[in-house]
């Protein structure tokens, strides 16, 4: 078990959280660029896009590290070339 790779896991998936937060409470205001997002693809495809690299991509790289740390596995050794 790597501490410190879980704890860095932990920060994707708080991020995540987040963001997911932050859609649920409709404070997205807070984020920069939305309208112009929403202009661009509109507002259902914005949201699925939004969706999923702002609250699915980030809390499932964190999962991944999580579980990469519990085996024992350094966050370097994850990334780097053999």
């Amino acid at each position: 078990m790597n501490i410190t790779t879980i704890i860095i896991g932990l920060l994707p998936i708080t991020y995540g959280l987040y963001i997911l937060s932050l859609r649920l409470r409709n404070k997205m205001d807070k984020l920069g660029k939305i309208e112009s997002m929403k202009g661009f693809y509109g507002k259902k495809l914005w949201s699925i896009i939004h969706f999923i690299a702002y609250v699915v991509v980030p809390i499932s790289f964190g999962v991944m590290i999580i579980i990469a740390g519990v085996n024992g596995t350094n966050i370097i050794d994850m990334f780097a070339r053999s």
